[in-house]
């Protein structure tokens, strides 16, 4: 049965107008910048020792994967591709790049079952509150991901969810968690890669292998084109953000003395040489095309009382890596948008701003629907509220020239908290995961702390120097020594609308021996948290 379902999809491939367009474009692509790639010269036993790599679906995501599927060969394992479904061209991809094994989680006939319709009724009797698992994976906050990402909507309200959606997703991945866990007791993999594991069905697949002991890795790009971040995990940090920091390296930073100024003019450094080029988190397209902004300007453009400090609220995209990392005090960050808004209106005398993120130009566009969190503020406000003023994200300015003249930055858990703390500017956070309670953020555990510290923020004054140090040391590690520069590739994020990744394979027969490879494969090998390179 397995055989002739993946002989249709085949097929289906071949035939389906849908599909056929796809897979040439596809395949023109793997005849463009795969062709020349020369397989590593060296005759390779395999160990019985496999490693499970979950596929991407275009041809620049899977050039991205270069690096470690290389450092993998180097180690002698044999690597085995996660894909949904049968598509002949992207397994020619991988095929092309040395890899022939795959393996299918597609479920064509997925129906319902008892188990899925019971953990429905039962959280639907708790008032949808709560968390839903099976076999101890929490499938709902997988599906809440999921269906906010999908959607691109800040909240989902169960209660008025239908039934049968809900049970479907249950139903998927309660099969997902059966499948993942067959094929870890049949293939005993030694690692397993993922890029993204707050979604279905990668969620699924993360989970079951931290609960299976597997050695798990996750890889992004990095803060900007041409580097790659990589960190391991395990049952004890498997909520902390990719690009965390371990807590042994970070203390030998913090305890050092010695390289305070060199380790602040590198930060400073990368941080004006990465705004100023467009390059900030180019992935997303955040600092394209921004200018500075003096604290004049600013003031006389958002009609704010230059006599009243500066507070920005940094929001996040409110559907995108929403309930991945940490532990929140609110429900998401549309909760923590919409009460913070709703509780700072008593607040004086403070210039209130809300900066709506910028990568929300480019991923409207990707995903070809608009959308942001003023239009979250106007669903429960009605109009924006008249003590804010919006930044939206379509606005010129560098988030860079802000830090010299802003007083408080108040966000979850964003980037911007660490680049703020470095200029000594007071963080708030509403949520943990990432550098919460490392000496430089002003954290809270409950959401009356929270407020309370919002109500009383006009006493928190610039950073002392000794949390600057703190928050330097942090940037230091996370944005420069845990990046690893890609030498077997070449990719950028492109200065267009949607920020189109161009990924090139240098031209060497020698990639297998290229710097970032041999760093990669040394890590890999051991059991370091975080690829300090």
């Amino acid at each position: 049965m397995h055989f002739i379902l993946k002989q249709l999809y085949y097929l289906n491939d071949f035939f389906n107008p849908k599909y056929v367009k796809k897979n040439l474009s596809i395949y023109r692509e793997i005849k463009a910048r795969i062709e020349t790639f020369e397989l590593p010269n060296t005759q390779y036993k395999f160990k019985k020792k496999k490693i499970f790599m979950m596929g991407r679906s275009n041809i620049s995501n899977i050039l991205m994967q270069i690096p470690q599927i290389l450092a993998c060969l180097k180690n002698n394992n044999e690597i085995i591709i996660f894909l949904s479904t049968p598509t002949w061209s992207i397994q020619l991809a991988y095929k092309k790049l040395g890899i022939s094994d795959f393996i299918f989680f597609y479920q064509p006939f997925l129906g319902t079952n008892k188990i899925s319709e019971q953990l429905y009724l039962d959280f639907k009797n708790n008032n949808f509150k709560g968390i839903v698992k099976y076999k101890d994976i929490n499938i709902l906050k997988l599906i809440t991901s999921t269906k906010l990402r999908k959607e691109k909507k800040g909240s989902i309200d169960y209660r008025n969810e239908f039934k049968k959606s809900v049970i479907k997703y249950m139903t998927s991945a309660i099969k997902n968690v059966e499948f993942a866990i067959k094929m870890i007791k049949l293939h005993n993999p030694e690692k397993f890669f993922f890029e993204d594991r707050g979604y279905l069905p990668d969620g699924i697949f993360f989970d079951v292998a931290i609960n299976y002991k597997i050695d798990v890795i996750e890889f992004h790009a990095g803060h900007k084109s041409g580097i790659l971040n990589y960190k391991r995990f395990n049952d004890r940090n498997k909520t902390q953000h990719p690009f965390s920091v371990s807590s042994d390296y970070l203390n030998k930073l913090i305890n050092s003395n010695k390289i305070n100024t060199s380790i602040n003019k590198l930060v400073k450094k990368e941080l004006r040489y990465c705004y100023q080029n467009g390059e900030w988190y180019d992935e997303v397209g955040t600092s394209f095309f921004k200018k500075k902004i003096s604290k004049e300007q600013f003031i006389k453009k958002y009609n704010l009382n230059p006599n009243y400090p500066i507070a920005i609220i940094f929001t996040h995209i409110l559907y995108d890596a929403t309930l991945f990392y940490g532990k929140d005090i609110f429900l998401n960050y549309e909760d923590w948008l919409i009460k913070t808004i709703n509780y700072i209106k008593q607040i004086k005398p403070i210039n209130w701003i809300i900066k709506c993120h910028p990568a929300n130009e480019v991923k409207n566009i990707r995903d070809n629907k608009s959308f942001s969190e003023i239009d979250t503020i106007k669903s429960f406000f009605g109009t924006i509220p008249s003590y804010i003023k919006i930044i939206k994200p379509s606005s010129n300015e560098s988030t860079l020239s802000l830090y010299k003249f802003i007083d408080y930055c108040i966000t979850v858990r964003g980037t911007v908290g660490i680049e703020a703390a470095c200029f000594g500017i007071p963080v708030i956070t509403a949520g943990t995961g990432r550098y919460d309670n490392l000496g430089f953020t002003i954290d809270s555990d409950s959401k009356a702390e929270y407020f309370l510290k919002l109500k009383n923020i006009i006493k928190y004054k610039k950073y002392s120097k000794k949390k600057i140090d703190i928050a330097t040391k942090f940037a230091y590690a996370t944005l420069i020594s845990k990046q690893l520069k890609t030498k077997a590739i070449k990719f950028k994020y492109l200065k267009t609308k949607d920020a189109k990744l161009d990924v090139r394979i240098n031209k060497s027969r020698f990639l297998i021996d290229s710097e970032d490879v041999v760093k990669l494969s040394k890590w890999l090998k051991t059991k370091e948290e975080d690829l300090i390179s």
